[in-house]
Parts: structure tokens; sequence; C-alpha cells
């Protein structure tokens, strides 16, 4: 299989992008015309054995620390029986898809603490995906994609490295035998005996899993800003899982305290948190199915847009102009309605310029305030527009007597 560099990078990309949590994750590049699928899924888990200190089980973990990281390639035995085990599953959900070229990475460690002691266990699997692409595109038909391949739960033993590393219990067993001893027989090693990779919730149904579409590749600027010409006229479709959201509801993370007795008390705590994933698909998609199984139809150009020469219908193209156009004239009629409104909304009654001001508190010995009132102009209905002349307030003439004349 011919993998894109480019490609390969962007997949990185989103494998960081998708956070490290406690739980299942998962990250997937589709790149369906150079048939090119590439995945990542990890499993993580971390168990914290409360003991306080004290009693036979502190004893027997004081200076427990050790730590353990292997990979595993596809031509491990173990490896193969864990693939074939996975594409039974998938072939059992009437897909026909399958994985090849699994790496297996393991990861387990445990930290002394003064009250506590932590054990961490991390899977992870990568490898591609291979046989997706049912039909391709053609220039009148967009292509479909198989989807039902999203099952990496595995419920049985993976040996790897002398041990099962699918079960937490069986590396404590290996590492600290006297501590496995202990807890042997207790709600404890119940707990620690479930499967670290028994995950269901990446096959959930895609309508549940949100979707983001990343236009970025169709830019006609995106080549100024750095972005690969492997890119350039590409469209990115993905779905994520994970969120909260009204329809799905709140996502929380599960507490589960286990407590158990020996020759004293003690308890065993974990937190299962929500799978996330991340599954990118190179051009535009849309869900689909074909009887029984999950499909998604795949386009270079949006899918229900394209012509035998690939590109957007002359219809379409002059379809928007017309669209845009009658927009224009629809607002600039409300506009003018709306200005034609205003102006029939203006102040009514006596108009401002018919008034004039007169002084009200002169008083005897010439003092006065310069209160005053408005009053209607002599000429008011006459119509004239002059300005009122002010009568001059600087006179320092007092109040006259009622029928007093000037000679």
């Amino acid at each position: 299989m011919n993998f894109n560099p480019v490609l390969i990078a962007l997949f990185l990309a989103l494998a960081v992008a998708v956070p490290n949590a406690w739980g299942a994750t998962l990250t997937v590049l589709i790149e369906p015309w150079d048939r090119t699928g590439v995945f990542t899924a990890s499993f993580l888990q971390s168990y914290t054995i409360r003991h306080d200190g004290q009693g036979e089980l502190a004893d027997r973990l004081a200076g427990q620390e050790w730590s353990i990281e292997e990979t595993y390639g596809s031509s491990d035995p173990g490896v193969a029986a864990m693939t074939d085990a996975l594409n039974a599953r998938i072939l059992a959900e009437q897909s026909q898809a399958y994985f090849t070229d699994i790496t297996v990475e393991y990861e387990a460690e445990m930290k002394e603490r003064e009250a506590t002691t932590d054990i961490d266990y991390k899977i992870e699997i990568s490898g591609n995906v291979e046989n997706f692409v049912i039909t391709d595109e053609d220039p009148t038909h967009p292509g479909i994609i198989d989807m039902g391949w999203r099952y990496f739960s595995v419920d049985e033993p993976v040996m790897l490295g002398g041990f099962d590393i699918n079960s937490p219990a069986a590396a404590l067993e290996a590492r600290s035998p006297g501590v496995y001893e202990i807890l042997a027989g207790t709600e404890a090693i119940d707990l620690l005996s479930e499967p670290l990779m028994l995950e269901e919730g990446f096959a959930s149904p895609l309508d549940i899993w949100h979707f983001l579409f990343d236009p970025t590749g169709i830019n006609v600027d995106a080549g100024q800003f750095g972005l690969s010409d492997a890119f350039v006229n590409q469209a990115i479709s993905k779905y994520t899982l994970g969120e909260s959201s009204i329809r799905e509801g709140i996502k929380v993370d599960e507490l589960v305290d286990v407590a158990f007795t020996t020759d004293r008390e003690y308890a065993v705590r974990t937190i299962n948190t929500f799978d996330i994933g991340e599954i990118a698909v190179v051009g535009y998609t849309s869900i689909s199915s074909l009887d029984d199984l999950e499909t998604l139809g795949y386009s270079a150009d949006p899918i229900g847009t394209t012509t035998s020469t690939g590109q957007f219908p002359v219809l379409i193209v002059y379809g928007m102009a017309g669209m845009a156009a009658v927009g224009a004239v629809v607002f600039f009629f409300i506009s003018s309605r709306q200005l034609k409104k205003e102006k029939g909304a203006t102040q009514t009654g006596i108009d401002p310029a018919m008034l004039r001001a007169n002084a009200t508190s002169e008083a005897a010995g010439g003092y006065q305030t310069n209160r005053g009132e408005a009053q209607l102009r002599d000429d008011y209905d006459s119509g004239a527009s002059a300005s009122p002349e002010i009568e001059d307030a600087s006179s320092t003439r007092g109040s006259m007597p009622k029928g007093w004349e000037k000679r």
C-alpha cells in the first residue's frame, strides 16, 4: 500500500490533538482515493490500592516499584492472534474491511506512596485499515466507504511477553507475586481482572458522533499560509466522539471503589472515563447504509453538486448569483419603507420655530433672574418663518404700577 507522507503527518497531528486521558481514545485517517487507512487505539487505566500504611498488604507493597515498556510487531504470535480476533469480530458485523500490520505498545508501572500504591496501564495498538472502499466515486455518483470495522474491543487474553497484557492482574502477578497472593480471592482481584481493551464506544452509530468539516484545503488562499500542495482542493470531514451535548447528555466519569478485607480493610479504586475518538476522512462525506452495514458516501466535491465534468453546474452558479441579487433588492425595498416610516414619525404639534422666549422674573428694584418661558409668536397664524426677536433682558427698569405710561 502506498502511504502519502503528508497524510501520515496529518494523522500524527490528529493523534496529538486527541486528548490523552484515562480511558479509550481512537484516531483514524481515511484517504479513499489512495486506499489509505491508518488508526491508533489507546486503552489506559489506573488503579489505586489504599492501605493507609498499615497491615500485611502495606508490608508487601513496601518497596514495590517497577515498570514495563515493550513493543510487539505484527509478526509476534500474540499480535497475530489478536489481529485475527479483531478481524473475526469485524467480519461478524458484515463488514469486508480488515486490519493489517498491527503494532502493540504495552506499558505498566507501579508507584509507591505513603498511604496508597498506584498501578498504571496503557495498551496502544496501531495499524492499517484495508478493503474499506465498497465503490469508487465516478463523475455522476459518490463513492461508498465501509464503516463497519470500528470494533477494537478485545475480551480474550492477549499473550505477550509471557503474560496476558489485557489483564491488569496478570502483570501484578508477574511482577509482584506476594501482593497478588494477598489480593487473590477478593473483590479487588475481580476488578483487576477485567480486560483493559473491553471498549464498545467506538462502534456506536455515526449519527451520535459530532460532525466537523475542515474546508482549509479548498480555500483559495490556503497555500499562502503554508498548506501542503497535497491538500490543495481537498476538504477533510471529521467525526468526533466523546463530546457532551443536549442529545447525548453530559459525559461524566464513573468512579469504581471496591472495599475488601483480609487482615484488615483495604480498598481499590479506579475511574472509568468515556471514550474519545476522531475519524478524519479526506473529501466530502455523508452518512448512509447498505442493509445493516453503516457506510459513508464520499466525493471530491460537495455530494449532490457535481456534474460529468466534475465542476459545479452552471445553473447552481447563476442561481446563487440570482439569489444574491434578489436578496439585495429585498434589502433596499425594506430599507426604503423603513425610511418612509421614519419620515412620517417626526415630531407633531407646534413647530419650535413658532415659539419665542419671554423673561418672567423681573421684579421691583431691577433685580432679575435668568428664568423665562416660551410663548407663541404674535405672527404664529401668519405662517411666518423668520426667527423671533428675543426681548432684551438687560433693561434695569423695575416694575411700574398698573396703568403707568411713559411720558
